[in-house]
């Protein structure tokens, strides 16, 4: 049940937040639960499948979600996640919670950074010039959806803090459609590097199911919240957790 809780809790934050849930679930199980960190991002990585599955479906229904561009970013991202969840089997529990714990940090930092204002003005923008939107820098996108995937498969993070402002700040895609497509491309990615972790022993199936349904459930109320606050001091509360956790994964 206590399981079911914490992937209750990421799917919240992670949807009120854009960080995703699997950026919150590694360093709980990890810290407070004293899971090895490998077989945590395995967990993380079967409950992002399930959530991102869930995800999808919903927006592909509302229309949001960019099929073709999902696909031929998610084709780099997926092949990026395979090698990182191939190296992440390689590296040392302490290496990768150095590595976790600096993706933490920018997480972090993010949280409370100009970033945000930044998207909304560029939303804006992309409005005035036209409903519908033209994608640019496609072959940026495909690149960095490459090293975002890399990433994702190696920590088990989904790559949502990194598809959206690919798609957003460098392809002038709207917000809404880089949401929804962000969250097919984690889909596809999420699926690959899974089997990597599953045939190599680093998933709990039953840990990853609580986890599994307490995100899904998490992030459908986050959601709902996330449309009605924008409280710039939870955002700051949010940014001081991932920052201690961070230096507990860095120096614990």
């Amino acid at each position: 049940m206590i399981y079911l809780l914490v992937g209750l809790l990421a799917g919240l934050i992670g949807a009120m937040t854009g960080l995703g849930g699997g950026i919150i679930m590694v360093p709980v199980m990890t810290i407070i639960f004293h899971v090895p960190i490998h077989k945590a991002i395995g967990v993380s990585i079967f409950a992002i499948v399930v959530n991102s599955s869930i995800a999808t479906l919903s927006y592909t229904k509302k229309g949001y979600v960019d099929i073709k561009l999902g696909f031929a970013l998610g084709q780099s991202s997926i092949i990026g996640s395979i090698i990182g969840a191939m190296i992440s089997g390689l590296l040392d529990e302490k290496v990768l919670g150095i590595i976790f714990g600096v993706i933490l940090i920018l997480a972090s930092v993010q949280m409370i950074s100009p970033l945000k204002d930044l998207m909304i003005e560029q939303e804006l923008k992309i409005r005035r010039l036209s409903p519908l939107y033209r994608i640019k820098n496609i072959k940026y996108g495909i690149a960095l959806s490459a090293i975002g995937g890399w990433f994702a498969g190696m920590l088990g993070i989904g790559g949502g803090t990194f598809n959206v402002p690919v798609m957003y700040l460098i392809m002038d895609v709207p917000i809404k459609v880089a949401v929804a497509t962000s969250a097919f491309i984690i889909m596809i990615t999420s699926s690959g590097s899974a089997w990597i972790y599953f045939l190599r022993g680093d998933i709990f199936i039953e840990l990853a199911l609580f986890m599994a349904g307490g995100v899904a459930l998490g992030s459908y109320v986050g959601s709902k919240i996330g449309l009605v606050i924008r409280n710039k001091w939870q955002t700051r509360l949010i940014s001081l957790i991932l920052f201690i956790a961070a230096i507990r994964m860095l120096f614990g």
